[in-house]
């Protein structure tokens, strides 16, 4: 590209979410849809399109993400630059109904969104037969984690409803990425070199198959049912504890029965957008993060979640760093022993209303294009980007996906360390182990007090 047409570019450190993405679409160009998330609103009441369009733009000139494109350098390595007036298309596309727009959002999955042609984001509206219109965000994994969606629906609410409103308190992207490398080596590291010292990552007894590729992974599913999750809100709210240190702690329950070990560390997402004050930011300001725990079979199942929970606040208060830059660059823990990592994606990203004007308007579906609707069990390519031991370390990735009504699991999981039949044990251990702990919080009858502070994900 030539010079001219760079001169409005403004270029700015990449962070290591950053790194690793950009590392994923060099091994796999299916990346560029295999990696993107997208949410869809439907709107119910009158749309001013034009007043959409300026409400979209003010987003833009907020929250640099938008603008955001990557390049590589004379040495073939990757940098972001940030494009002054960077432009864009909004049309409506006619419809017929519910069922047709669905089908529109899923199949937009297979749109490739290329890091080297901006804008790495695109804006639908459908409008159906009965005058209703759903609009639709498909971005970039680079420019957006699960939170910046939400972030996204409360802007455009904010300005759509407010024609004087012109700015919000919104830091860029890079702002966070310059104080994320800051708080590595002063804060981070430190604190993980004195907990993890004599901790090993989890154990598994796994039986893999050598004769698969190295990157060669699979997928397992289960789904939590209504009822078992209508049980879990409801313990949930009365002990004031999060959903996520519930299944958390169920997860400790689990690895425990399969490998009699009591110490755990486990790699974690973590939004760390309030220490540095970036909880209006749009992109990837999750980090995933060690955490370890320890397990007592004895107590209480009611103490053993507390215990999990005040563990994790801990670490989530210090903890501002990336696992692939303390273990991989500096620990050298994760480069033998198989990995676990529990991704939880809550249903405060799937569940959201709110006002365009006098329109009512409701997130009807938010989806990770990784995860399936239903459970199902499928084995990938070889050299699958996602698995690409070089650049993830991970080997075993649970990911929940809370939605209002109900729990989906999936598990990501390395062919060479594990046999499907003993990840469809873990699969059923994992719904056993929370029915049983369901069960036993129900017959408990101590009641909290001093907990009102919920973990923040």
């Amino acid at each position: 590209m030539s010079n001219k047409a760079q001169s409005n570019w403004t270029f700015s450190t990449l962070s290591p979410r950053e790194e690793l993405l950009l590392k994923l679409v060099d091994l796999d160009s299916n990346a560029n849809y295999y990696n993107n998330v997208k949410s869809m609103c439907k709107v119910r009441g009158p749309l001013d399109f034009s007043r959409l369009k300026f409400s979209i733009q003010k987003i833009i000139d907020n929250h640099e993400a938008f603008s955001t494109g990557y390049t590589k350098n004379s040495a073939g390595y990757y940098q972001r630059y940030i494009q002054e007036n960077m432009t864009w298309e909004l049309t409506i596309d006619n419809i017929k109904d519910d069922t047709e727009a669905n089908s529109y959002f899923h199949n937009i999955a297979f749109t490739f969104l290329l890091p080297d042609n901006p804008p790495l984001w695109r804006v639908f509206v459908l409008k159906n037969e009965d005058e209703e219109y759903y609009i639709i965000l498909y971005i970039h994994h680079l420019i957006c984690d699960a939170i910046s969606i939400r972030i996204f629906w409360e802007n455009l609410s904010e300005f759509y409803n407010n024609d004087s409103l012109t700015e919000l308190n919104a830091k860029p992207y890079s702002q966070f990425v310059k104080w994320h490398y800051e708080q590595q080596d002063k804060i981070d590291l430190p604190y993980w070199q004195e907990k993890l010292t004599g901790v090993k990552p989890v154990n598994f007894p796994y039986i893999g198959d050598l004769n698969v590729g190295e990157n060669c992974a699979a997928i397992e599913g289960i789904s939590i049912n209504e009822d078992t999750y209508k049980q879990l809100e409801e313990l949930s709210k009365r002990y004031k504890i999060s959903i996520y240190v519930i299944l958390l702690s169920c997860l400790q329950k689990v690895l425990y029965e399969l490998t009699l070990e009591k110490r755990f560390c486990i790699s974690l997402v973590h939004h760390n957008r309030t220490h540095g004050g970036f909880q209006n930011t749009i992109g990837f300001v999750a980090s995933m993060i060690p955490c370890t725990f320890d397990y007592n079979e004895n107590p209480p199942i009611l103490e053993q979640i507390l215990s999990t929970d005040k563990t994790l606040r801990k670490h989530f208060s210090i903890a501002r760093g990336e696992i692939d830059y303390i273990f991989k660059s500096k620990h050298n823990l994760l480069n033998k022993i198989p990995n676990i990592e529990f991704n939880y994606i809550p249903t405060i990203i799937n569940n959201y209303n709110f006002k365009l004007g006098d329109a009512e308007c409701q997130i009807s579906l938010a989806d990770d294009p990784r995860i399936t609707d239903e459970s199902q069990s499928h084995a990938s390519e070889e050299n699958n980007f996602y698995w690409a031991r070089e650049v993830f370390p991970i080997d075993f990735t649970i990911t929940v996906m809370q939605h209002p009504e109900s729990i989906n699991l999936e598990i990501f999981y390395r062919k060479r360390f594990f046999e499907k039949s003993y990840v469809q044990e873990f699969c059923q251990k994992f719904k056993g182990c929370l029915t049983d702990i369901l069960s036993k919080l129900n017959t408990e009858t101590h009641k909290l007090s001093n907990f009102n502070n919920h973990v923040k994900i």
